[in-house]
């Protein structure tokens, strides 16, 4: 499988970071308390159900240790959890707390998301980040402001459809930072592995400095909605190309293999794998061409400038 790349400075290992509860979130509903693990349903889901989350974070003492500091007064941490929803197209910050002098004690949060703001999942990632150093000369360990030293993901599944894609929006120039990136529009991501999850496969990142584009994209503008899915739709035929992707294998439902299956048999009707990757390698223009004819992504974009 692809691997995320790691950031050039040490991180604080799992095990350094005590959750309570360790596989999720308690939820605190009609005077009744539940734990929820990762990927769970959200039991009895009602857009306006008044509801609460928490959960409790400790450092152990090898915290410092994971990244290289003695002192703890030379590092200074804040733990930020960001909501996200409808995935992960609309996104909020509703817990932002400086840990400073209380690094060892522990954290309790509590989030009380607004009702009729959730819709189709609702993830929170939990973040501990730097805010700031003192006289740390040694280059591993992570001085930038706002530098990830651990972080934590929790998904929650809830009625009213799947989000079509998954998205994250934040600044590309600190997202990716030194990898000229810092004014694309967006970047699509897409995993090697065929049996993943459509959703957690593919993300489609939204630079934040475009926030004109950010809003047509949530009121599914059908330019910006194209533009969107026609770089997609070649990314996920071509690392399905690339990584050896079957149309003769079977994969599990909603996967992004069945998805990819489909769109190739749809694309290039008729054809075998070997073909079209050598269309892919000797002539791409082409190959993306017969996307645009096939998806009708060019008329949907000349009717909606024509809107």
């Amino acid at each position: 499988m692809r691997r995320r790349p790691i950031p050039p400075y040490r991180q604080i290992r799992a095990t350094s970071i005590v959750c309570e509860p360790e596989a999720g979130w308690e939820l605190e509903v009609r005077g009744t308390s539940a734990m929820l693990d990762d990927d769970a349903p959200f039991p009895d889901w009602d857009a306006s159900l008044a509801f609460a989350l928490k959960r409790r974070f400790c450092f152990r003492e090898t915290a410092l240790s994971d990244l290289g500091i003695s002192d703890p007064d030379a590092i200074q941490f804040q733990l930020v959890v960001r909501m996200m929803t409808a995935g992960k197209l609309s996104s909020s910050v509703p817990v932002q707390l400086d840990l400073n002098g209380r690094l060892f004690q522990p954290i309790d949060v509590r989030i009380s998301p607004e009702a009729g703001k959730l819709t189709r999942d609702m993830t929170l990632e939990t973040v501990i980040a730097v805010t700031g150093t003192v006289g740390i000369v040694d280059p591993l360990v992570p001085t930038l402001l706002g530098s990830r030293v651990w972080e934590d993901r929790w998904r929650v599944r809830l009625e009213g459809g799947r989000a079509r894609l998954p998205f994250e929006i934040f600044d590309f120039e600190a997202g990716y930072l030194g990898l000229g990136m810092a004014n694309a529009l967006f970047h699509v991501e897409v995993a090697d592995d065929a049996e993943l999850d459509f959703e957690q496969a593919v993300c489609v990142s939204l630079n934040s400095r475009f926030a004109t584009f950010i809003a047509a994209v949530e009121r599914l503008d059908p330019v910006a909605t194209a533009v969107l899915w026609d770089a997609v739709l070649r990314r996920v035929l071509v690392e399905g190309i690339g990584n050896g992707f079957d149309t003769g294998a079977h994969y599990p439902y909603a996967s992004l293999g069945i998805q990819w299956t489909r769109w190739f048999g749809q694309a290039f009707p008729g054809e075998s794998i070997d073909s079209v990757q050598r269309l892919l390698m000797e002539q791409p223009s082409r190959f993306e061409a017969r996307i645009q004819s096939w998806s009708r992504i060019a008329s949907r974009m000349n009717d909606g400038m024509a809107a």
